[in-house]
């Protein structure tokens, strides 16, 4: 397996344009155990959530729409 860095990944599950009005399962099986594997296409890395505070939230989004912008109405 190769090397890959993955500082840090946001995933949103709720959304202005999402039918849901809560949280997905996965969202609390990560609250009650946050250490995970995410599936890669050689193999798995181990990854630990957490969640972002209000800022992160921000700041966050904001470089995600800026990267992929087919995806800022979202």
């Amino acid at each position: 397996m190769g090397s890959i860095v993955i500082p840090q990944l946001a995933l949103a599950t709720r959304g202005p344009k999402s039918s849901q009005e809560q949280h997905p399962v996965w969202f609390d099986n990560l609250q009650t155990q946050p250490q995970a594997f995410m599936q890669l296409r050689d193999g798995r890395a181990p990854i630990t959530a957490n969640l972002l505070s209000e800022e992160e939230k921000r700041s966050d989004w904001q470089r995600l729409c800026e990267n992929t912008p087919n995806d800022s109405p979202y």
